[in-house]
């Protein structure tokens, strides 16, 4: 099976980062393994790629129709939810409080993965959402309660993962901090 894990989110807007910090911080926790794979177009039948996908929505279209499952890590909105609070969904029952209102990179999210599915294009997808607290423009940080939803958000994925056949080791020595600073250190914006 060949697997992407998204990252989807503006690091330039605080807590709207999550989705690209989390990948980050999760990917650099892994140990190696023979099916963590760095390219897209492999001929492996069996691989875990990782991609910062950003806030480039439609432009991944066909990069996700090449796999067999796809999980798209991003901020979400919902309803009677608390900020840090994580949800993690089939993308085809997506609970009725959960909406993609809430920034232009979610709307153009929604857009393209309901396009891809009506093309026939989607591969299975979960979403593992978060609750943003705050959304700063020009400061590349993540309030503490997104940061500690890390762990579970942690959690569910390698769970889900090890599900999908991919046996994975967390090393827990790359942190959240050093993630961000990643990030920064791309930007002159601190």
């Amino acid at each position: 099976m060949r697997v992407l894990v998204l990252g989807i989110g503006n690091i330039l807007i605080g807590d709207e980062g999550a989705g690209v910090i989390f990948l980050e911080y999760f990917r650099k926790n892994l140990a190696p393994n023979i099916y963590i794979k760095e390219e897209f177009k492999n001929q492996d039948l069996h691989q875990l790629v990782f991609l910062d996908g950003g806030t480039m929505a439609m432009n991944l279209a066909h990069i996700i129709a090449d796999f067999d499952k796809v999980y798209v890590i991003d901020c979400i909105n919902a309803d009677d939810l608390e900020v840090g609070d994580v949800v993690f969904f089939d993308y085809d029952k997506v609970p009725s409080n959960i909406n993609y209102q809430g920034s232009a990179h979610e709307l153009e999210m929604q857009m393209m993965l309901n396009f891809m599915s009506l093309v026939g294009d989607l591969p299975a997808c979960k979403i593992l959402g978060i609750v943003p607290k705050r959304l700063e423009p020009m400061k590349i940080s993540l309030s503490d309660e997104v940061k500690k939803s890390f762990a579970l958000m942690q959690k569910c994925l390698l769970e889900e993962l090890k599900q999908d056949g991919f046996l994975l080791e967390f090393k827990n020595d790359f942190s959240i901090e050093q993630a961000i600073e990643n990030y920064r250190n791309l930007s002159s914006v601190n």
